[in-house]
């Protein structure tokens, strides 16, 4: 029998959008992955808070939430411009502090799937 051994980046392609997908536990997110259910919200922004730069309240939009605006979408969609990682493109474009609340748009918006 052979095997078959994808190159790394053609199984990059088939994976898509990366680990994080919703989960009703999980209210909030940072930029670096950690999420808060509803019970952190005080101490989201704590971790946030003490910078000095202004903080962003972000809610995503439908698609695979919240790994899109966290992790990115797969190599194709990013050569089209169509990358997500919202969340840093933020922080880094506008210097802000994100946080990003989930919520299910799918669920809320059967007519959105």
């Amino acid at each position: 029998m052979t095997r078959l051994v994808l190159p790394a980046l053609l199984a990059q392609l088939l994976v898509g959008c990366a680990s994080l997908s919703y989960d009703p536990e999980k209210v909030l997110y940072l930029s670096d992955k950690r999420s808060f259910g509803g019970d952190g919200v005080t101490r989201a922004f704590g971790e946030v808070l003490p910078q000095d730069q202004p903080i962003v309240l972000f809610i995503h939009g439908r698609g695979n939430e919240p790994g899109m605006s966290l992790e990115g979408t797969d190599v194709i969609w990013e050569r089209l411009g169509v990358g997500g990682r919202a969340v840093h493109k933020l922080e880094q474009g506008y210097g802000v502090s994100v946080v990003l609340f989930s919520w299910d748009s799918k669920r809320a918006h059967p007519e959105a799937q």
